[in-house]
């Protein structure tokens, strides 16, 4: 086959293929609320609550991936375990202290969004994050650089989910 031929041929491929939609961020108070395609994916809710989490987690036709509790009283749910809410990531053995669990009084601990590092818009979103992990007494543990990167396409959606811890 012609080399030029075969060119035209995945360039024609490539044009037919369906655009990605745009991932966009808009700031809030207590999150960050993405869109793809102008459709609600999910808010990133970094106040009000022990640790940050995306919530929900909604697929192009509007299906839920995460439970309602304890955001919304579902009767479909059982109301229990208030810290599974979500997507999220901790750790329950950080130095002798939980930041899993949210048990009052017990050596639990906060993840406290520090900064807003970077939001990029595109077929391709990315929500860079700096998270402090500290003790109930303020403390900082750790921190964290959480990266998420959102796209979807017509074979479906993808969120890569990036934590990379930093002693302190």
């Amino acid at each position: 086959m012609n080399p030029l031929r075969l060119l035209v041929l995945l360039l024609g491929s490539v044009v037919a293929l369906p655009a990605a939609e745009q991932v966009i961020f808009t700031r809030q108070t207590d999150r960050i609320r993405i869109e793809i395609g102008g459709r609600h994916f999910s808010d990133y809710i970094h106040t009000g609550w022990p640790k940050p989490c995306l919530y929900p987690i909604l697929d192009a036709d509007g299906t839920s991936y995460t439970r309602d509790f304890p955001f919304k009283q579902n009767p479909a749910e059982v109301p229990d375990h208030d810290w599974h809410r979500g997507v999220w990531f901790a750790h329950g053995a950080v130095n002798g202290h939980d930041l899993w669990r949210e048990i009052p009084d017990k050596k639990t601990g906060r993840i406290v969004l520090d900064a807003i590092l970077e939001t990029r818009v595109g077929a391709s979103g990315v929500l860079r994050v700096r998270q402090l992990w500290q003790t109930q007494d303020g403390k900082t543990l750790l921190t964290d650089e959480t990266t998420l990167r959102i796209a979807r396409t017509a074979a479906g959606t993808t969120l890569d989910y990036e934590v990379t811890l930093r002693a302190t």
